[in-house]
């Protein structure tokens, strides 16, 4: 498991640092992301700091960070922050308010500390979450202008990112591995799609994947993707954007290339409802 961890903002003073208050984000960010990289690191994971200190603005700032996150690939992106405006508890964003164990398990371990839990929150139009390519997740962890800050300093950087470790590791959780046989006929990935109303014209898909190797890795790691995922997520709406629906399917793995996939479902409709359907399938099963 690769994870990228970014300690939100510059340092403090520099364009793009954080909020202050009672405690300084920039410099939280740092001792909890800091030790998180050391925990993770401890139980044999890999791990790419992501963190970038020095920026001309703030914009640069998210730039940097995203292109050290891109430049790899990695199973998880997470950036801690602290939140500010006089609320109280921790909140975690994804692409869409999408909820996933880790994001969950981040919020409640850190409540379980004594913070409110806030819950997962929709960060589409936060710019780390949506020009990363790996699934991300931004952390909130408490509020550094109210008494959450006094709670923070009792407890010290080192339960937070304990807290925030476990859940991305799974500590507190078993771990399901799921070994089911890859589907590499043509004919077995088309039927499968099919039997789950992904597509419809068989004949058509059979004769895209003949002639497309790009379609046909698409269509073979899509079929292995539905066959082999957990159950449980129920969402209800549905993606049209190509850009949501790249971004989703690349946080997911069946794609790499979010560029390519979006010029395709632009320049081919078939190829657009053909990922669309995939993708609401994978959000609603």
């Amino acid at each position: 498991m690769i994870i990228g961890i970014n300690c939100g903002h510059t340092v403090s003073g520099q364009p793009g640092c954080g909020a202050v208050g009672r405690i300084d984000e920039s410099v939280e960010t740092r001792h909890v992301g800091k030790k998180l990289m050391e925990l993770l690191r401890a139980q044999g994971r890999e791990v790419v700091n992501c963190t970038n200190d020095y920026a001309s603005s703030t914009s640069a700032n998210l730039a940097e960070i995203c292109r050290l996150a891109n430049k790899q690939y990695l199973d998880l992106f997470v950036s801690v922050h602290f939140n500010a405006g006089g609320g109280r508890g921790t909140e975690v964003y994804t692409y869409g308010g999408r909820t996933f164990n880790a994001a969950e398990d981040a919020a409640r371990n850190i409540a379980a500390l004594g913070f409110n839990n806030r819950g997962i929150k929709d960060g589409s139009n936060l710019y780390v979450l949506r020009h990363t390519s790996a699934r991300a997740m931004l952390v909130e962890v408490c509020f550094v202008d109210t008494d959450d800050a006094d709670k923070y300093l009792k407890l010290g950087a080192d339960k937070l990112a304990t807290a925030i470790c476990e859940a991305i590791t799974g500590t507190n959780a078993p771990t399901v591995t799921q070994t089911t046989e890859e589907y590499t006929s043509t004919n077995d990935i088309i039927w499968e799609l099919h039997h789950r109303g992904i597509i419809g014209d068989k004949a058509l898909w059979t004769g895209y994947c003949g002639s497309d190797v790009n379609v046909y890795w698409f269509c073979r790691k899509l079929c292995q993707y539905v066959r082999t995922k957990p159950t449980g997520e129920h969402e209800t709406d549905e993606y049209a954007d190509a850009h949501d629906i790249a971004w989703d399917l690349c946080h997911r793995g069946v794609i790499g290339d979010m560029t390519l996939w979006e010029a395709y479902m632009k320049r081919d409709e078939n190829v657009y409802w053909l990922l669309r359907k995939g993708l609401n399938w994978c959000r609603t099963h």
